[in-house]
């Protein structure tokens, strides 16, 4: 117990004084603002002059350790943020902290919506697991010695000294038990799929004779986990560091690091209809998503119909159950959604645990509005850009299922003109191999070309009963030239 105690006070002492020179202010002149979020200590330190789209880097613990690179960005334009969630090591309270700082710096701050995670040490345990909770947000992820399974640090379970204290706080924090602990499948090593989907760089410096955070227990095998996933990572290597037991070191290389943040915030999108967020129609949100996802565990589903309110109000229908008998069909319309929203939804498990055989997609009407305070349309190669997105976490999480692409349906002018546009652009996404278009507008134009009222509501948006009949007729057509594969999922006892 001495000799740990002791080792605690050597790590401490050793932190407190690499940042001697910096103690007054790490941040120079820069103003640093200081905030409370959920209930947490937070702060941002604003750059002189902000770059477009206001980029920003999120530090995961030890907020001024090695703050050079920070200093880079800052004078590139970069806010630098910061949510005191320190003992909490990552656990699934500390994450919903994150979530609440998120959500106040990219809405109440205006900060961009896709941020670069730095995580030093044990923030490697908040960042990972964050970001594959959230990897739709992340440009890109820095880390300095970063702990990537906590067996390793603070267990000591291998060849690290590790920390008994800390050990028992991870133990508290994620309300596990030490058997729990060890079989435990969501340390970061563990959770790199949904980072690597999304094509985000990662970028480790390490210490070769770390014995606090060895790299082979920790970074080599995060790598070799993400390289295999198709994942991109960067190392670079410390031969040897000279302070706290080869944990601590003078960085080597902050422009490089500055760098790689700088070009993959340039490259990263800023569109809204890329940005996965949840619909903000309290109506729906979350009772129906909720309800969705216990639908989808209590039976077979064979067919998935994924769109906005033109899909979702089939379940207003009278003869809806009579149309889609023998289907198995889920319905995920909702109302007002677009792009941004069926990718919340699917990344929050719309399609998790299903096996169906054909889905359906027609979204991108509800960017198409005409402008009114607050609103813009979205323009037809943003939209096809949210399209697309929607279809590749589709096609990863389902990679049997064909996909039924249709255009979006006619509406009234001079929406209608927006609508005429997106649809020439969305043929070309369907590969006619897993991914097949189909335009039906016709059934739905009067001879003069514009919609026939008679198939629609008085907002000349929506369709009324015959409109469903006759999209029914049309559909039923289309689903039967489709030949299905075998379902892999035993029937649950279940009717509709």
């Amino acid at each position: 117990m001495k000799k740990s105690l002791r080792f605690t006070l050597l790590i401490l002492l050793s932190f407190f004084a690499l940042q001697a020179k910096s103690k007054k202010n790490p941040w120079q002149d820069f103003q640093q603002i200081k905030f409370t979020v959920d209930g947490r200590d937070a702060f941002i330190i604003k750059p002189h002059q902000v770059a477009p789209n206001k980029p920003w880097v999120w530090r995961a613990r030890f907020p001024t350790y090695h703050p050079e690179v920070d200093l880079i960005l800052l004078k590139k334009g970069f806010h630098i943020a910061y949510i005191n969630t320190d003992d909490m090591l990552g656990s699934p309270k500390a994450l919903k902290h994150w979530d609440a700082f998120y959500q106040h710096i990219t809405k109440e701050k205006g900060l961009s919506k896709k941020v670069t995670l730095e995580a030093v040490s044990r923030g490697g345990l908040f960042a990972y697991r964050w970001a594959s909770q959230n990897p739709g947000k992340i440009n890109a992820i820095y880390a300095e010695v970063p702990v990537c399974d906590f067996k390793s640090w603070p267990g000591g379970k291998a060849n690290g000294v590790g920390n008994k204290k800390a050990w028992q706080n991870v133990l508290k924090q994620y309300q596990i038990s030490e058997q729990e602990a060890m079989e435990y499948k969501q340390n970061p090593i563990d959770v790199l799929a949904p980072i690597a989907k999304e094509d985000i760089p990662l970028l480790h410096l390490i210490s070769l004779n770390d014995q606090v955070v060895p790299a082979d227990e920790n970074t080599f095998i995060l790598a070799e986990r993400y390289r295999k996933l198709g994942g991109s990572i960067e190392l670079i290597e410390v031969q040897k560091a000279a302070r706290a037991k080869g944990h601590h070191f003078d960085h080597p290389d902050p422009e490089r690091v500055a760098d790689f943040i700088l070009k993959n915030t340039n490259q990263s999108t800023q569109l809204s209809t890329l940005t996965p967020v949840p619909s903000k129609l309290k109506k729906f949100m979350p009772k129906r998503h909720i309800a969705k996802l216990a639908e989808a565990k209590s039976r077979q589903i064979d067919f998935v119909m994924i769109g906005d309110s033109i899909t979702h109000n089939w379940e207003s229908e009278k003869n809806y159950e009579q149309t889609f008998a023998g289907f198995n069909m889920l319905n995920l319309g909702f109302a007002g959604d677009r792009t941004q929203n069926v990718l919340w939804r699917i990344q929050h498990g719309a399609l998790d645990n299903i096996d169906p055989k054909l889905i359906t997609l027609m979204i991108g009407t509800n960017h198409l509005h005409n402008p009114k305070k607050g609103y813009t349309p979205d323009s037809s190669a943003d939209v096809i850009s949210g399209i697309k997105a929607v279809l590749k976490e589709i096609r990863t999480r389902l990679p049997n299922a064909k996909v039924i692409l249709f255009s979006v349906f006619p509406r009234r002018e001079p929406e209608n003109q927006r609508v005429k546009e997106l649809n020439k652009f969305i043929p070309s996404i369907a590969d006619n191999k897993m991914i097949f278009h189909h335009d039906i507008s016709k059934i739905f134009l009067a001879k003069n070309g514009e919609i026939n009222k008679a198939l629609y509501n008085r907002d000349g948006l929506h369709l009324n009963s015959n409109g469903y009949k006759a999209w029914g007729e049309a559909l039923h057509k289309i689903l039967n030239t489709y030949k299905s594969r075998p379902s892999t999922r035993r029937q649950a006892n279940v009717k509709i």
